[in-house]
């Protein structure tokens, strides 16, 4: 059994993240219900407090791994943040249903990274993506 074990290998994929205060609205009907409007770039954003919760995540995420050769992270929020803000929708394009689940649209965004990380585990090459760091 610790053979098979030992060929495992576990991708932890970070998630996007949440939006505060939304909860299980639909987004954009709240967005709208709110009375705001797309950024002039076409942009739907809304306020995040990723920031700190990711650093503690990453952080744990990072101690967890370290220890585990068999174990990758594959960081997506990134995808989805702009400074202080999440990015929710671009044009006619939105990201989000609800605070924390995505659109078919809102999945798309990591597809690509999905793509790279799966076809380098594939063809045995150094994975794509580093550790969280620390901040």
């Amino acid at each position: 059994m610790k053979s098979v074990l030992r060929n495992i290998v576990v991708v932890l994929v970070e998630s996007a993240p949440s939006l505060p205060r939304v909860g299980n609205r639909n987004f954009l009907e709240f967005f709208s219900f709110l009375n705001k409007h797309p950024e002039e770039d076409g942009s739907i954003l809304w306020p995040s407090y990723y920031k700190e919760r990711g650093d503690h995540v990453r952080s744990s995420i990072s101690e967890y791994i370290d220890s585990r050769s068999q174990y990758y992270y594959l960081p997506i929020a990134d995808l989805f943040l702009q400074e202080e803000m999440v990015v929710t929708g671009r044009g006619r394009k939105v990201y989000y249903l609800d605070d924390n689940h995505l659109t078919y649209a809102g999945t798309n965004l990591a597809r690509e990274r999905f793509n790279k990380a799966i076809d380098s585990l594939l063809n045995e090459e150094p994975f794509p993506f580093s550790p969280p760091e620390e901040n």
